[in-house]
């Protein structure tokens, strides 16, 4: 078999040219190789929602009974689920990821109102995996150590006035927390405005560096979450 030279080419060919055609080939081979590759772990990583269970086949499990109006469920960072009135009002309690449930702590016992018992409402937890949460029934905002061995009420008015019925809680990444008061009061009490309680709710921002009390917004009704 006779071999051809590169003299023997066609002259409007180039040899740079062919050279050229060579690299783009290879690279192509490669672009769509690695999107081939792409594509497959992309399937690997992310499996279709159709291999999801339907929604008759989702098995919910009971952890805990006999609760009074529990609320304010949150996650720490271990997987332990978090309630406010576990068993009766003013319990925090704690469902571990395998299922046990328990008394974490009794606020009225870790810090006690003058007004009356407490009475939960939404909680949370922060960076520290301390609880905050908040006492309707007295309308207080109290951070729980995460061993539940100690509470601190950190705020109970602004500018002078108790408030009325806080209902939920959040905190942001900073460790500012922000709570609502629904502007009617758990219990008749002196402080409630009586005069317009649908339009008397608020949203309020504790600072942590300044440890003070902000309010973000005011004439709500009933705001909550």
């Amino acid at each position: 078999m006779e071999s051809t030279s590169f003299d023997e080419l066609p002259r409007r060919i180039p040899i740079d040219a062919i050279a050229r055609r060579r690299v783009l080939g290879w690279l192509l081979s490669a672009v769509l190789f690695g999107l081939g590759q792409a594509a497959t772990c992309g399937a690997a990583e992310h499996p279709p929602t159709d291999d999801l269970p339907a929604a008759d086949q989702v098995r919910p499990s009971l952890h805990a009974t006999g609760l009074e109006l529990p609320a304010g469920l949150a996650f720490d960072r271990e997987g332990n689920l978090y309630l406010s009135n576990y068993r009766q009002s003013g319990i925090v309690g704690r469902i571990t990821p395998e299922g046990k449930a328990s008394v974490l702590c009794a606020v009225d016992k870790l810090a006690p109102s003058e007004r009356g018992p407490a009475v939960l409402g939404g909680l949370t937890i922060d960076s520290e995996g301390r609880i905050l949460v908040v006492d309707s029934g007295q309308g207080r905002l109290l951070r729980v150590a995460a061993d539940g061995q100690r509470a601190t009420v950190l705020a109970d008015r602004f500018d002078g006035q108790h408030f009325l019925n806080l209902c939920d809680v959040a905190v942001d990444r900073r460790g500012n927390i922000y709570f609502s008061d629904s502007g009617i009061a758990a219990s008749p009490t002196p402080s409630a405005d009586a005069s317009n309680p649908s339009e008397s709710g608020a949203v309020y921002q504790f600072d942590i560096r300044r440890n003070q009390v902000v309010r973000l917004a005011s004439g709500l009704s009933q705001p909550r979450g």
